[in-house]
């Protein structure tokens, strides 16, 4: 019996050792926070404010031009309906206005498909700005977990209020690596306390 109760603690001790070992192996980290503080951040940030100025700029001469246009298509019409007018003004007039309504037509179809490219355009870059950046931090991320012999790293950063589905409920600061990984990736952790 001595021998069974022996062997039981030893099996016993063994295991809380293994979950132990496994737990030590789990990491979490705020991806949120690491992407805020990473030092592409602000360039990444300024880029894209940057390029969506210069489309607004853009798009608002082509609305402008769209807007004239329709200005004179309103006064083509207006001149081919007034009845003071000639009949032969009239009709130069209501064939001035099928011109440009067929202008006016064309040019609002480039407007739309304008603002749609422009705004793929810079959705592109957003996404491939921050897959330079993602790929930055999961690079010192591996370096970190490697060194530590961390098998999991799990992100918390769904976890904040407002966040559609909390992943992580409760992670002991013990295992968070958060700021070990803003500071490899060169960032600044002021810069996570001045955007809350």
């Amino acid at each position: 019996m001595k021998k069974l109760i022996l062997s039981t603690v030893v099996l016993l001790s063994a295991l809380a050792s293994s979950i132990a070992q496994a737990v030590d192996k789990i990491a979490t980290v705020n991806l949120e926070k690491v992407v805020i503080c990473h030092p592409e951040t602000a360039n990444n940030k300024k880029t894209l404010e940057d390029m969506q100025t210069r489309f607004e700029k853009q798009r608002s001469e082509e609305r402008a031009k769209l807007n004239k246009l329709r200005d004179s298509f309103e006064l083509a019409t207006e001149k081919a309906e007034d009845p003071a007018s000639s009949e032969s003004a009239r009709a130069t007039s209501l064939n001035t206005a099928k011109e440009i309504y067929a202008e006016l037509v064309k040019k609002d179809e480039e407007v739309r498909n304008l603002s749609a490219r422009l705004q793929r355009n810079l959705t592109d870059t957003e996404m491939n700005l921050f897959e330079g950046t993602m790929k930055d931090v999961n690079a010192k991320l591996e370096k970190i977990a490697k060194a530590k012999g961390i098998a999991l790293v799990i992100d918390t950063s769904a976890g904040r209020i407002g966040a559609p589905v909390p992943v992580v409920l409760y992670s002991a600061p013990s295992i968070d690596i958060t700021d070990e990984l803003v500071k490899a990736t060169g960032g600044s952790l002021a810069l996570y306390d001045t955007k809350r």
